[in-house]
């Protein structure tokens, strides 16, 4: 879209929960069968940079004070671009999985393709602190957080966007979604559900934690798609939401919410 939102985190994600009267068990990654009703809200641009009104070249340099939710290009005093919301995602999910904001640390690889004569050379690059339970599906997540913390390294040539690499991996995660939304007794539309309609229904916004949903889910991933879709690709601006029941992705420790479920109104 041209658009660097620049401070994609937990809070600044809706959680969009639309009544529809057609909603099939199965998730429908085309959005079909009352699925395009469920997704994600992406608000406050007040940092956002319309990329179209500088050169293709242009890249910037952070001069704020800099803490552990910036990427690690601002974080250096390097250059960046994309790599701001990249993190941010990469740190949005990681709140979901883990409750917990992300912590990362560097790991040296190597890398022999390098054409300078050298035929090996160590190269820093970046994951979470963080590691995946066995049960969840830890080879997919790893992709997508390399992806995410390293993007510069997702092809030979360093170029950015990786728009088409997180798609294919979108779809990947899609895939499997498909195939296990309704598997072992864990059914992705009844948790939707039970958040959708937790509590009374108030005037106004209802907020709540989703990292708050993620425990009750024997695979994690089978939130974290629908929360994503929108992330990857094309983003789902908030807009005209009154009268909508939308929910705030906030870890925002003076405003966490211990139970499973519960949701304030933020009028």
């Amino acid at each position: 879209t041209g658009i660097i939102h620049g401070d994609i985190k937990a809070d600044n994600c809706l959680l969009r929960l639309e009544p529809t009267f057609e909603w099939d068990s199965r998730y429908d990654p085309s959005g079909a069968h009352g699925w395009s009703k469920k997704g994600i809200k992406l608000i406050d641009f007040g940092c956002a940079v319309d990329v179209t009104k500088f050169s293709p070249d242009m890249r910037f340099i952070a001069d704020w004070k800099t803490d552990d939710q910036d990427c690690v290009e601002m974080r250096e005093g390097r250059p960046w671009k994309w790599q701001a919301d990249y993190y941010g995602l990469a740190g949005v999910i990681h709140c979901m999985l883990h409750n917990e904001y992300m912590q990362i640390t560097p790991v040296r690889v190597d890398d022999d393709s390098f054409s300078s004569g050298v035929s090996s050379i160590s190269t820093k690059k970046y994951r979470p602190i963080q590691s995946f339970k066995r049960y969840w599906q830890s080879d997919l997540w790893r992709k997508l957080f390399d992806m995410l913390l390293n993007p510069t390294m997702v092809r030979s040539d360093s170029r950015l966007p990786i728009t088409q690499e997180l798609n294919d991996i979108r779809r990947e995660f899609e895939e499997y979604l498909v195939s296990n939304s309704n598997r072992a007794g864990k059914n992705l539309k009844e948790l939707l559900y039970k958040l959708e309609i937790s509590g009374e229904h108030v005037t106004g916004y209802r907020y709540v934690e989703i990292q708050s949903l993620c425990p009750q889910m024997e695979t994690v991933g089978e939130a974290l798609v629908v929360v994503i879709q929108n992330f990857i690709g094309e983003s789902d601006v908030a807009q005209n939401l009154t009268g909508k029941r939308v929910f705030w992705l906030s870890h925002s420790k003076n405003r966490k919410i211990l139970a499973k479920g519960k949701y304030f109104d933020r009028r």
